[in-house]
């Protein structure tokens, strides 16, 4: 792989006996009483995965090994590592990552106390009214992250031409967000190609300096023979590629209907390692089985660590086929993280913390 562009290698698949013990029920949280803490949340994924870690009450805020990724003002202390699901809450949440009985007005709130970033996918579909994103920032600690999709009126429907006022008001939302303001996302359509490379040069002059964005082609073009074409005009305009690696999803037996319904939505291109900007966004789709997913999440945490180690933010993004399963599958790369990141020099506090 060059130093511009590159695709992940082909992965290994796990193997009968590793997935015989992996997580597949659907109770892979564990409650236990203990004294002095009101609950202790364990998800075990294998004799050589480490058990979570981050052990934690709500009154002492402490982890085991690390310094809490939460402050005593009850702020998440800034770190170049932002951890995160495709959405902030659902009710099969509730018992398992978050404290039993939360109620969904509050499910932003419990889920910005253990995960430090999240995808906004409403956005999409969507533009909030400027209230609802300023409940959004005012239920979150300070350095959260929202990164929000741009909608689709934008993306899709006008596909960046003559969409000016609604760029503008999805930026205007955006500001509102102050602090807790990451990357935004714009995820072009399989139909937005090369062709239209001098139509996205256009839109990105628009877009603010200041506001951090991250794009995602869809387009054969731009895996292909236009992708140094691509890549150079991102990196002009310090817009990130965006990862999205759906190798671990299509490695998945496609006769179970939630996979086969995940196979297909998601695009089937070869992830790319390329960096444009001064930060990293990574989409990961995993493997419906979460230890099977250590085959592609390890290489992933080595390079995070290399890119947390050179001084860059990572925005990681985890999904599973069944989103019951997603903040499992973010404890997975969290608890990698931590083990690849100090080797590369990097100093990563935990990102989740269990505070039930």
């Amino acid at each position: 792989m060059n130093s511009v562009t590159g695709s992940q290698a082909s992965q290994p698949k796990a193997s009968r006996a590793k997935r015989q013990i992996a997580h597949t029920s659907r109770q892979p949280a564990r409650l236990i009483s203990k004294a002095g803490m009101s609950r202790v949340a364990c998800i075990h994924y294998g004799a050589n995965l480490p058990p979570l870690r981050s052990i934690c009450t709500r009154a002492t805020l402490l982890s085991a090994n690390h310094h809490s990724a939460i402050g005593e003002d009850n702020t998440i202390q800034r770190m170049p590592f932002y951890l995160g699901c495709p959405l902030w809450g659902q009710k099969s949440w509730v018992g398992r990552f978050f404290p039993p009985h939360t109620k969904p007005k509050d499910f932003l709130f419990a889920y910005s106390r253990r995960l430090n970033a999240v995808e906004g996918n409403t956005t999409f579909y969507a533009l909030p009214s400027a209230d609802t994103i300023t409940r959004w920032r005012d239920a979150t600690p300070p350095g959260f992250k929202f990164c929000l999709k741009l909608p689709q009126i934008i993306s899709h429907q006008k596909q960046l031409q003559d969409c000016w006022p609604e760029t503008e008001a999805f930026i205007e939302r955006l500001r509102l967000l102050g602090d807790r303001c990451g990357p935004a996302l714009l995820q072009l359509p399989p139909s937005f190609g090369p062709k239209q490379l001098d139509r996205l040069n256009k839109w990105l002059e628009t877009w603010p300096t200041d506001l951090r964005l991250a794009i995602e082609p869809r387009h054969a073009g731009f895996f292909g023979s236009h992708e140094a074409a691509f890549d150079a005009l991102l990196s002009q305009h310090n817009a990130a590629r965006c990862t999205f690696d759906t190798a671990p999803l299509f490695s998945a037996d496609p006769t179970q209907p939630e996979v086969a319904e995940a196979q297909a939505r998601k695009p089937r291109w070869p992830a790319r390692h390329t960096r444009t900007a001064k930060f990293a966004f990574v989409r990961y789709v995993g493997h419906p089985d979460i230890y099977a997913n250590h085959a592609w999440l390890a290489p992933w945490a080595a390079r995070i660590g290399e890119w947390l180690a050179g001084g860059s933010d990572v925005f990681f993004f985890v999904h599973h086929p069944d989103d019951t399963f997603a903040p499992d599958l973010a404890q997975h790369a969290r608890a990698l993280v931590e083990q690849y990141a100090p080797q590369s020099g990097a100093n990563v506090p935990p990102t989740q913390q269990v505070l039930l």
